[in-house]
């Protein structure tokens, strides 16, 4: 049996009558469940009643056919919470609860209305996750099934809030067991997972996720969780989301402080299948590693590292895909990210950088790049044609329906050079171009491959120090793999 609680409360100043509070108000389930029960009996849900200052009472509910292990969850209403509260959303998913009111000297309207519904045993969704994935296995929708989760070790879990304030309410419905079935103890709520930002990890290999929300009206399913094995996981202290405002504008950005003297901290960008984060400036004493996917015991999946803010001419980068995780160690790291792709674009000379394709190294269709990379302005008006683009091809996964071309766009010519799984390129091997554009168009085709792996400088045409090396290493600190 489940609970699903609507509760209301407004800071007002108006006084009406309302029940005594003799000892705990008791709700048990009414004979026909498919109704709601409204407290007071004059609440119908438009105007909560006024409750008179420091007015105390415990309201419990009950049930007797609940299919799930005894776990009492309880809910305060304090003094400031009310405050800016109208509208909350509380779950109970076990055979007790309890809401404890008191409204001390805020002149509070509050009630609430009560469903039962009783959780049906279907079949559960399932699932693995290994040490060697490099990628979280992401779950983010739900229907009335719940979900079993099986790790080599141990379940490891994050939550990615949602930027809408308003969704909070949502998370409390999300439910973590700690085995293979709904009748495990309860390890706590998404939103719990949040506001700890930390990682909620199974006791067993086994964990057991269902979402209360699914069927409620304004509530589209939509829940973004990570799961990994806690072997690749298990240093990481503190995790933390990368969220912009999907309202903003496109030059908007994000400056970020971490501490990570102690402790190793993971700061979590996720969950757009065109998600694209670029780093415009790295700084501390710290080290920072950039993971595609999650991170990894084997760091086969480590793109990038940044030590001491010693980036060189390495920077503004660009990482594409649906789940980065950047991991801080070793001090402090400070940082700007943008989602203005045009920064990386638009370059300077003695640029170094690499160009990742979104799912690299990870079997994947979703491997597409469509890219141009721009000379340094001229007169500040045209691209300067007198530019080299030297560049590395480190991977590239042609298998067959995957097409793969290089254009330089010169002053009088352009320059194509077309692959495919019947033409090859030469990997690490430096090739130049010159010209006022570099474009990049790997396609998948809706194939199943590795991706695409490249570096690539930009250098005045005549330039004598052209790089020879095909792995840059920029003073010993910032590693493109």
């Amino acid at each position: 049996m489940i609970t699903i609680i609507f509760l209301f409360s407004f800071l007002v100043f108006a006084r009406a009558a309302i029940p005594a509070c003799n000892g705990p108000v008791v709700f048990n389930p009414p004979q026909d469940t498919t109704q709601y029960t409204w407290y007071p009996s004059n609440f119908n849900g438009s105007q909560a009643p006024s409750f008179p200052d420091d007015y105390k009472c415990e309201y419990q509910v009950t049930w007797k056919m609940s299919k799930l292990k005894n776990q009492v969850l309880q809910i305060n209403v304090p003094q400031g919470w009310v405050t800016k509260s109208n509208q909350e959303l509380f779950f109970f998913v076990s055979n007790g609860g309890k809401i404890q009111l008191d409204t001390t000297k805020s002149g509070v309207q509050f009630g609430f209305n009560l469903k039962w519904e009783q959780y049906v045993n279907i079949n559960p969704v399932l699932f693995n996750v290994t040490v060697a994935d490099l990628r979280p296995n992401l779950l983010n929708y739900f229907d009335n099934r719940s979900t079993v989760i099986t790790a080599e070790t141990r379940v490891s879990l994050t939550v990615m809030p949602q930027f809408d304030s308003s969704y909070r309410q949502f998370f409390r419905a999300v439910v973590f067991f700690d085995g293979a079935s709904t009748s495990e103890t309860c390890l706590g709520t998404g939103l719990q997972v949040i506001d700890s930002k930390t990682q909620l990890v199974s006791s067993g290999k086994v964990l057991t996720v269902m979402n209360l929300a699914y069927s409620l009206d304004g509530y589209d399913g939509t829940v973004e969780i990570q799961f990994q094995d806690f072997e690749n996981t298990k240093d990481i202290k503190k995790y933390v989301p990368l969220m912009f405002d999907p309202n903003g504008n496109i030059d908007d950005y994000l400056t970020l402080a971490f501490d990570a003297a102690d402790e190793p901290i993971a700061l979590q960008s996720c969950c757009d299948p065109d998600g694209a984060d670029v780093l415009t400036s790295i700084g501390g004493t710290g080290t920072l590693d950039v993971y595609l996917g999650g991170v990894t015991k084997s760091k086969s999946n480590l793109i990038a590292s940044y030590s001491g803010g010693n980036t060189g001419s390495t920077l503004p980068q660009l990482i594409m895909g649906s789940s980065i995780t950047y991991v801080m160690s070793g001090g402090s790291v400070s940082l700007n990210v943008s989602r203005d792709v045009s920064i990386f674009q638009y370059t300077d000379y003695e640029r170094k950088c690499l160009l990742v394709s979104p799912d690299y190294g990870n079997p994947s269709q979703y491997q597409d790049v469509e890219f141009e990379i721009f000379a340094p302005l001229m007169n500040q008006t045209y691209s300067n044609p007198d530019t080299v683009f030297r560049y590395s091809i480190q991977s590239v996964d042609l298998v067959p329906g995957v097409t793969f071309e290089i254009r330089c766009v010169g002053e009088v010519n352009t320059t194509v050079l077309s692959y495919n799984n019947s033409n090859l390129p030469t990997l690490n091997t430096a090739m130049s171009m010159q010209g006022s554009q570099l474009q990049i168009a790997y396609d998948s085709n809706d194939q199943i491959n590795l991706g695409l792996h490249m570096t690539f400088e930009v250098l005045k045409s005549g330039c004598s120090s052209f790089s020879e090396l095909l792995i840059f290493v920029f003073l010993g600190v910032f590693m493109l793999v």
